[in-house]
């Protein structure tokens, strides 16, 4: 199967993803409701769902999810590189609508970018992440070396490769 989204759609659907009640769980339960009434998804999880068709329908297992649907596998945070093109390290060319990871360092981590980085201004990223004490879905920054920030914080873990999803 091809396009799932284009990468506007997926951005606008990533965002989306920050504003709902949401946090990070790690496990079999993603995408689905907690007893608090928050959506649980990790940060490769994140990505896959809206890719498998997530809503948020409360009446709807995993809210819509449909787990390899839409010919999406299913990959791991730095195994999502095996499903991109133009794979790259250069943070000075990364788009919007790219995926990105941190395959090669310690950290077994996955986001998307949804604004470019400029040597004299930070990009945006989508990360599920529990960086920062955040514990949820959020938009933070990268500079051009793949440098992570959260309100001004700098996080020790950086983005180290990115490219074009197929879907």
């Amino acid at each position: 199967m091809g396009k799932v989204f284009t990468a506007q759609q997926f951005i606008d659907k990533l965002k989306w993803l920050t504003t709902i009640p949401n946090v990070y769980y790690s496990g079999s339960n993603w995408s689905k409701l907690n007893s608090k009434g928050q959506w649980q998804f990790d940060c490769v999880l994140s990505i896959k769902s809206l890719l498998w068709g997530f809503k948020a329908d409360k009446n709807k297992f995993r809210g819509g999810t449909v787990y390899k649907s839409n010919g999406v596998a299913d990959f791991s945070c730095n195994g999502g590189l095996n499903y991109c093109t133009d794979v790259s390290t250069d943070f000075s060319k990364i788009i919007p609508g790219e995926y990105v990871c941190m395959k090669g360092s310690k950290y077994n981590h996955s986001g998307m970018c949804i604004e470019s980085a400029t040597k004299n201004k930070h990009g945006k990223i989508f990360e599920d992440t529990t960086g920062w004490g955040t514990k949820r879905a959020i938009i933070s920054e990268f500079d051009i070396k793949g440098n992570r920030y959260y309100k001004g914080v700098k996080n020790v873990a950086k983005w180290t490769y990115y490219g074009k999803l197929k879907w």
